[in-house]
């Protein structure tokens, strides 16, 4: 709710989170806005670039933002089938997930090639394939999530009563 009203910082490295009225508010630092996207339940996700296990084109996929994940990326099972993110005939190792609900799920885990926002880039990216079937009627809105392990890569200025986020790397 703060997020919707407010114009929200957070400096993770320095321990801090700044809140400034959106009323005027311009962004002071270098990184450019990147369109944030409302999905379900008053989440927000930005478009990122990736390269599949085994591929070299990129694809563009919509994350959602998830400062709750302890990971880099995951995956759900539609973005999988969808944008063929894992390698036809790769073993993958197995993950268990598991959620808010008291289901446990049997998951995999394998890398991208490469990935990219805010002009930030990674190279072998581990990332969760949710592919168990207990996954595959889910309708989310989204391909994924986002987690801590990238998030905290940035300096994260969240202006969602403009509908923009700001990645500002760190120093």
């Amino acid at each position: 709710d703060l997020l919707s009203r407010a114009v929200v910082c957070t400096d993770v490295e320095a321990g801090r989170m700044r809140i400034h009225a959106p009323e005027g508010y311009v962004h002071s630092g270098s990184a450019a806005a990147i369109k944030a996207i409302e999905l379900d339940s008053g989440t927000y996700g930005f478009a990122m670039k990736v390269v599949p296990d085994g591929r070299r084109d990129t694809i563009e996929v919509l994350m959602k933002i998830d400062t709750g994940a302890d990971n880099y990326l995951t995956f759900y099972n539609h973005a999988v089938v969808a944008h063929g993110l894992m390698r036809e005939g790769k073993r993958y190792k197995g993950t268990t997930g598991f959620g808010a609900e008291p289901t446990i799920t049997r998951n995999r885990k394998g890398k991208l090639v490469a990935a990219s926002v805010a002009g930030r880039s990674w190279r072998k990216l581990p990332v969760v394939y949710q592919v168990d079937p207990v996954n595959s009627d889910s309708k989310r809105t989204c391909d994924g999530l986002i987690g801590q392990h990238l998030l905290n890569d940035f300096i994260i200025t969240y202006d969602l009563p403009a509908g923009v986020v700001y990645l500002e790397p760190w120093k």
